[in-house]
């Protein structure tokens, strides 16, 4: 990747890593912004390089106070101080600019922002990390709004919210929602439903998801009657027709309902006792890749495109998922009862190249960087040529896997490299790896 810098993307640069490291104070930032304006382009550089290292130290102190439940409200307290000091001193700052702020300290947006709290915020956040996938980020955003307001106000009167996402894999449907349910600091369950079985056999239950929450949280009814339940592969309970699938979806439906009483085992011992808890606060999100979805959409618009739309047929021009209507699912369902009780449906979007390269050198949350961190941490400067970066996307745009296939990817080309690695130098001179098109080899 082409890493050269103009003397003003490293300004903006230094007042973004600035903003985003709680640990300095305003009058060092300000007289920083004052002087930084002369330094040469090297001295920028190494300016932000000491600027980023600041912030890794400060995040790394975060996580470790919030694993350990130690002063992790304070640093929360001194850095909401700090953000209100940056805007007397130097003006608001935008809600891009704060996701920026959590994305950086890992400090939960909920805990920093939580009275500027609000949809937009939460997209942004999210956006940082899930690319290409606005509509979905979007809706994602209100959903988990809603639960925050429902969390903090349980006595009011507030619409249920329950997601439907559909789309190919390896797009960030799941990744999403574990990306905001960690900033936001919710309760997150997930369930596979291609798993499931009936209450009282032997297997993985709905009311199994409440136990092992209840267990994890030490006994935390507060935090079971507030949890996110991701419930994936959704599509398969309707797609195989069967007994155990159909009482599974009966149980699934007293889940879905705004108020009914929920009741669960304590423990996973066969003798423990009984909780309850109310549905009213729980929020469901259903996520699958709904193939026969397209087959209803298209005898629906009669464009003689018969059977499961498989990935091939879609990439040929056949009928796909932005033709599918809201109202097709109540023909994939066939029951009123689970199409009546979800509220939003959102299409994940196939990825493009363009969106799949953004996710490779520009999420928060890209492979990239954790092989980046891997040879930071034996003094090596892992880098791309243009070249590479473009083979590795286009072997991941032609994989079904999606973003998946970018982790495959780059173990395969840097596990030599990463197996090689000397001690970290002592003397802290930098070494440089750069990854060309003849490294990549059978890889791609």
């Amino acid at each position: 990747m082409n890493n050269i810098r103009t003397s003003s993307e490293l300004d903006n640069q230094i007042r973004h890593a600035l903003i985003c490291n709680p640990a300095l104070s305003i009058d060092y930032c300000e007289n920083i912004l004052e002087k930084a304006e002369k330094y040469s382009v090297d001295g920028k550089e190494q300016l932000l390089k000491n600027l980023k290292s600041n912030i890794a130290s400060y995040r790394k102190r975060v996580e470790e106070n919030r694993a350990l439940k130690l002063g992790y409200q304070e640093l929360c307290e001194k850095a909401s101080q700090r953000v209100q000091e940056w805007e007397e001193r130097f003006g608001k700052i935008t809600t891009e600019e704060m996701a920026d702020i959590v994305e950086s300290t890992s400090l939960g947006i909920a805990d920093l922002f939580a009275d500027r709290l609000n949809p937009m915020l939460l997209c942004n956040m999210v956006e940082k990390y899930v690319k290409g996938q606005h509509g979905y980020c979007q809706a994602l955003s209100l959903c988990f709004y809603s639960t925050l307001l429902h969390k903090r106000n349980p006595l009011l009167s507030l619409p249920k919210s329950t997601l439907l996402a559909y789309g190919p894999s390896g797009t960030g449907k799941t990744f999403a929602v574990r990306v905001m349910a960690d900033k936001l600091g919710l309760g997150l369950e997930t369930i596979n439903a291609n798993g499931l079985v009936q209450e009282g056999i032997v297997g993985t239950s709905l009311s199994d998801v409440f136990t092992r929450a209840y267990v994890k949280s030490g006994g935390d009814l507060d935090y079971v009657s507030n949890l996110v339940i991701f419930i994936d592969e959704f599509d398969k309970l309707f797609t195989v027709q069967g007994t155990y699938n159909e009482q599974v979806t009966i149980e699934l439906l007293n889940l879905l309902d705004n108020d009914n009483v929920i009741t669960f085992n304590e423990s996973f011992d066969k003798t423990c006792g009984k909780k309850q808890i109310s549905s009213h606060n729980l929020t469901f999100i259903l996520s699958g890749v709904f193939d026969p979805v397209i087959e209803i959409a298209s005898k629906r618009i009669n464009t003689g495109c018969v059977g499961f739309a498989n990935y091939q047929q879609r990439m040929n021009g056949c009928i796909g998922y932005a033709d599918v209507k809201k109202g097709d699912f109540s023909r994939f369902f066939r029951r009123d009862e689970i199409f009546g009780r979800i509220t939003d449906f959102v299409m994940v979007e196939p990825h493009t190249k363009k969106s799949l390269k953004d996710i490779l050198c520009h999420s928060a949350g890209s492979p990239m960087k954790r092989y980046t961190s891997f040879f930071d941490a034996h003094n090596i400067s892992l880098s791309f040529t243009d070249e590479a970066i473009d083979a590795i996307v286009d072997q991941a745009f032609r994989s079904p896997a999606g973003v998946r296939e970018f982790d495959s990817t780059l173990n395969k080309v840097l596990k030599p490299y990463m197996f090689n690695v000397q001690p970290f130098a002592r003397d802290g001179k930098s070494r440089e790896l750069t990854i060309t098109m003849d490294d990549l080899g059978e890889a791609v």
